[in-house]
């Protein structure tokens, strides 16, 4: 006969999955465009429930967490985080911080979640220490997590601004942010100045707002239209951190191909009515549709617009055919109605967004994360919010 405690463990086991593939999804929806507040939420407490089931069965939910660790996975990494963390032995919590001291790259990044969202005062010691250790990855994983819990500074956090791996000079720069500098113009600059990087540009940008930086438009327009190798990551930002003045170089970066898609996420994020005719002729073409149907969608928080599924264009490779989303989120014609019907109610001088002014959406828990974030980040920038709060992360 099969022992309880056997037919236990295919269900502790299913527990681990499910509570690494939910903090995976609430890890990629804090920017994402259509994931809500509410549903980021009820993300969080299914994977709580997980891991309440796994506590049940501790001794083998421990050794799950120590073969994930072993192991070099983000995901799995993060729910042996929680695990260690959660079964509230201070001598399983050190080894926890000793594995992140070893572990492989993406493993050591889910231990960093995990900690950003535990109690981690009685291990700040032995995070200091790893914050001066000579890999790249764990000490920036280190002031990660002391940043986020706004705990001791580590000064030798800017060594890495001009570290080789990218996320790496992400985390560098969001802790600079986060510990309130120092950050001057010319480091957003050196971070926009290395192509390729969208992690990094995104992170230094997010750094300057919240810091409201003295010359952060002016640096981010300038890698924007730069002629090689603009940054997509800034031209979006500046939907962001621009007002209705933008509008008109962003209509014109739409006239090239390489900047169209970001200077149509630009436009959504501005929220200017001025912006949608533009919106709506790119919704005509077939390799803007997506883009152009995210930022009218993004403005107008419209319904019943959705056309009908779409064959990939014929100018898309193989590779690029493959991973085509067939459902348009809105079709020209119904948005272009939908629009005369409806413009009047947008009133030129308020940014909208998800159909509503932005002042409506910051806390709204039906407002999409990366709405929120992005209103957020603007009233840092414009010094309207205190810069030490902190954007669920």
């Amino acid at each position: 006969m099969t022992s309880p405690a056997r037919i236990l463990l295919p269900i502790l086991d299913e527990h681990f999955l499910e509570l690494d593939i939910l903090w995976e999804r609430r890890e990629a929806g804090l920017g994402d465009t259509e994931l809500t507040g509410r549903e980021l939420a009820e993300l969080e407490q299914r994977a709580q429930r997980h891991l309440d089931g796994l506590l049940l069965g501790p001794e083998y939910a421990l050794e799950l967490a120590r073969r994930a660790l072993a192991a070099d996975e983000r995901g799995a990494a993060t729910a042996a985080g929680f695990v260690m963390m959660d079964l509230g032995d201070p001598v399983l919590a050190e080894e926890l911080v000793r594995a992140l001291a070893v572990a492989a790259p993406e493993a050591a990044h889910g231990i960093r979640i995990a900690l950003r969202h535990r109690d981690v005062g009685p291990l700040a010691p032995s995070l200091r220490e790893l914050a001066g250790s000579l890999e790249p990855v764990v000490q920036a994983c280190a002031c990660d997590v002391l940043a986020y819990h706004r705990l001791e500074k580590i000064a030798s956090v800017r060594d890495l601004l001009t570290a080789e791996d990218e996320e790496v000079r992400a985390l560098a720069s969001g802790a600079i942010g986060r510990w309130q500098g120092p950050w001057t113009a010319d480091d957003l600059r050196a971070q926009l100045a290395v192509p390729g990087a969208p992690l990094a540009h995104r992170a230094a940008l997010e750094t300057s707002a919240r810091l409201s930086l003295r010359g952060l438009l002016e640096a981010c327009r300038d890698a924007a239209y730069r002629e090689a190798d603009p940054s997509l990551v800034a031209l979006a930002f500046l939907g962001v951190i621009g007002d209705a003045g933008e509008v008109q170089d962003l209509q014109r970066a739409l006239e090239r191909p390489d900047l169209a898609p970001a200077a149509l996420a630009a436009l959504g994020a501005l929220g200017s009515p001025q912006g949608v005719p533009a919106i709506l002729d790119a919704l005509g073409d077939p390799l803007l549709a997506h883009a152009a149907a995210g930022a009218f969608l993004r403005i107008t928080g419209a319904e019943d617009v959705k056309g009908e599924p779409a064959a990939p264009p014929a100018e898309l490779d193989e590779a690029e055919a493959e991973f085509w989303d067939e459902h348009v989120p809105a079709e020209a014609a119904l948005a272009r109605r939908w629009w005369q019907e409806n413009a009047a109610r947008f009133t030129d001088g308020i940014r909208w967004q998800q159909g509503v002014a932005e002042s409506e959406t910051i806390t709204a828990p039906e407002t999409a994360m990366g709405v929120r974030r992005d209103a957020w980040l603007r009233s840092l920038n414009a010094g309207e919010a205190d810069a030490r709060s902190e954007f669920p992360g």
